[in-house]
């Protein structure tokens, strides 16, 4: 039997997005009269994208499995339990209290989801309520529409396996893309804000249904973690960008603010440690990465860097710490690479685990801990690929340039600088140069 030639990410993404554009007059009469019709044409493409990303990869079968699937719409999650066995599924389900969406509806103005800024009791409330809202809103699936659709669709996606793709659609099509609007008494006369990580709504977990309002809603993308901004062809980061009004980085994008993830480390891990060399794992990645994070993907399954890190720490007789990924998200990758595991014989978020004092290692330039460190001012080492460097966003290779000026940044060809760094760091009063500091508090800090 003759293997299937899979379309790699950036072609399927370019003919999805071709395809639909090819429809994009149809589409624009079925949603007449949808205020955010833009935006729910945005997730229609974000959702195929991931739709047929499933049967290049997974193939018919598999596709089917998916769209079978009541937990979940998402293909990433998908893909941990059909690869892993790990169940990371939303299943957040509907409720049928309208009454209390008539009620609720009515005063509020500003919605929050998972991303958004949380800082007092006040956006903890307003975060439950606006879920609530968002989950009792009633539903009227039109199937008429949904047919209609699904036929449409079937066409483009693979005419020689036209009635498979049909069953499948009709299995897996979020609802939000054949209802009805929903009308919502809101006393206020202006759009409403949504304020949460764009991801939220990508996950298909039923949030996404509050652009059949009727009533504009305007998003205010939030990053959530590493990665954005960092490369020039991360799909998902164009598409969270893309389905904003206005998206708000951490610094590496066009609109930045003060990340709010990360605060100053509290009195529990306060202890000086002085040079604890901490060497941060990445987590293991599904094949559906490749395709909403093809350069994220590349280096995460690229043992050099770790091979690199080990070989320096070894040939300089550091004794080092491996800060695991948390849960079932480990890798094997650092089977035989791993120090002392810093969590061993306990649990929570990896930060937990960072103290003053602490020599934080990344064989990766992408992850989220950095900012944690660039909060608390640990110094950190980067160690990374060329090829993974071509990808980066300019942003993301200005501050990669200025570490690798001051040797905090390294090629994973590179491991006798490397080896030299840790000896120095270990055997000296070693302080983070001054420009680079005054840089982060610029770039990342001050903002």
């Amino acid at each position: 039997m003759n293997k299937k030639n899979t379309i790699e990410p950036l072609n399927l993404y370019k003919l999805n997005k071709n395809e639909l554009l090819q429809i994009n007059m149809w589409l624009s009469n079925y949603y007449n009269g949808y205020i955010n019709a833009d935006k729910i044409i945005l997730l229609l493409e974000i959702w195929l994208y991931g739709f047929r990303a499933i049967l290049e990869v997974y193939e018919l079968e598999k596709a089917k499995k998916f769209c079978l699937d009541i937990k979940t719409h998402c293909p990433v999650e998908f893909s941990w339990l059909e690869e892993y066995n790990v169940d990371i599924r939303s299943n957040n389900k509907r409720t049928k209290f309208i009454f209390l969406f008539k009620i609720f509806s009515k005063f509020q103005r500003h919605y929050t989801l998972p991303g958004a800024k949380i800082t007092n009791i006040f956006d903890k409330i307003r975060w439950r309520l606006s879920k609530l809202i968002i989950f009792s809103a009633p539903i009227v699936e039109s199937v008429s529409r949904k047919d209609r659709l699904i036929n449409m669709l079937a066409n483009i996606i693979d005419k020689n396996k036209k009635e498979s793709i049909k069953e499948c659609l009709s299995n897996g099509l979020p609802v939000l893309f054949y209802a009805d609007r929903i009308h919502v008494d809101i006393i206020w006369k202006n759009a409403i804000s949504l304020e949460c990580a764009p991801n939220t709504l990508m996950e298909f977990n039923g949030s996404e249904n509050i652009l059949l309002f009727d009533k504009y809603i305007k998003i205010i993308g939030r990053q959530h973690g590493g990665v954005y901004g960092s490369y020039i062809n991360e799909y998902s980061t164009d598409y969270a960008e893309k389905l904003s009004d206005q998206f708000v980085g951490w610094g590496l994008m066009e609109f930045n603010q003060k990340q709010h993830r990360y605060f100053r480390r509290g009195t529990s891990n306060t202890q000086t440690l002085k040079n604890r060399f901490v060497w941060v794992e990445r987590s293991k990645l599904t094949k559906m990465y490749n395709y909403f994070f093809p350069s994220v993907y590349k280096q995460g399954i690229d043992i050099t860097s770790i091979s690199c890190v080990y070989y320096a720490l070894t040939l300089a007789k550091i004794e080092y710490y491996s800060l695991v990924y948390t849960g079932q998200g480990g890798t094997s990758l650092y089977e035989n690479y791993s120090g002392v595991d810093l969590k061993s014989g306990g649990n929570g978020l990896g930060e937990n685990f960072i103290h003053t004092g602490d020599i934080v290692i990344f064989d990766t330039f992408s992850a989220s801990l950095i900012f944690y460190c660039l909060e608390n001012e640990n110094t950190f080492i980067c160690v990374t690929s060329r090829s993974d460097v071509v990808n980066f966003s300019n942003s993301n290779l200005q501050w990669f340039n200025i570490l690798y000026e001051y040797g905090l940044a390294f090629y994973n060809d590179e491991s006798e600088l490397l080896i030299k760094k840790f000896d120095e760091i270990n055997n000296t009063n070693f302080s983070i140069p001054k420009e680079v500091t005054d840089y982060h508090c610029r770039k990342f800090i001050n903002i």
